[in-house]
């Protein structure tokens, strides 16, 4: 937290935990990609810059804590405001998807929730970001969280990498606040990874039989591996969650 003594306003300031090469380039990617989007539901960029070797990002400052936090201090679990929170979140990624913008690192740890109950995505410092050259990474680097990310990405296919894999991510977010565990467990990144291609994680429900069937029905159409049957786009993961919420009949099958 700082003040900025030029726009007299509380920002927050991110710097690398490193000062490699690559540390410096995805700050700002991630100013990069951020800092192309307006949307109530996404942390705004205000400037990055660097000043006697020191880079940095200046930001919007949230007065709370992620929702990864929020859900373990609570230690409660109310499924119709983690819909809410994930459906938010989901129409602020389709946003960022409409601006040539793929997050690539959706989990409970890049989401905020401030005071008055609203949710940020935060940290596009792994994002796709589309421009007249193309996307950012190349075929055969694995980036991300590997419980959280889908299988075209925890298989290097950055060709695949879409909109859709960003609503993997986003299910696969919902199931780790509804279940209060990771859909994959390892012992190491690379049987994560494994994993994540080759099994299912158990269902929701096994986990905790008192979950809403249509959550479980909306996490396991969100993270089918086979992404023809994945929501087309998080703004149709957003519309399934907000019809649990109002308690209308779901688009997922159970």
């Amino acid at each position: 937290q700082a003040f900025d003594t030029s726009m007299h306003r509380i920002v927050a300031v991110k710097v690398p935990r490193a000062i490699g090469e690559e540390e410096i380039r995805r700050l700002y990617l991630e100013a990069q990609g951020a800092g192309r989007l307006s949307h109530p539901n996404i942390a705004s960029v205000h400037e990055v810059a660097e000043v006697d070797g020191r880079h940095y990002i200046a930001m919007q400052y949230i007065p709370g804590t992620t929702v990864e936090e929020r859900i373990r201090k609570t230690r409660t679990r109310d499924a119709k405001e983690i819909a809410r929170w994930v459906r938010d979140a989901a129409r602020a990624v389709h946003y960022a998807n409409q601006n040539g913008v793929i997050h690539r690192d959706l989990k409970p740890a890049n989401l905020m929730i401030d005071d008055e109950q609203r949710v940020y995505v935060m940290d596009f410092g792994l994002a796709k970001v589309q421009t007249d050259g193309g996307g950012a990474t190349v075929s055969g680097m694995v980036l991300g969280t590997p419980a959280y990310m889908p299988p075209e990405q925890a298989s290097a296919w950055s060709h695949l990498i879409d909109t859709k894999s960003d609503t993997y991510s986003l299910g696969a977010t919902l199931y780790a606040l509804l279940t209060g565990r990771r859909p994959y467990l390892g012992d190491n990144m690379l049987d994560v990874l494994l994993l994540v291609v080759t099994d299912e994680p158990p269902t929701p429900r096994a986990i905790d039989p008192k979950i809403p069937a249509e959550l479980e029905a909306i996490v396991r159409k969100a993270m089918s591996k086979q992404r023809e049957y994945r929501y087309a786009t998080p703004h149709d993961l957003a519309d399934d969650l907000d019809r649990f919420v109002k308690g209308e009949p779901i688009v997922a099958r159970r």
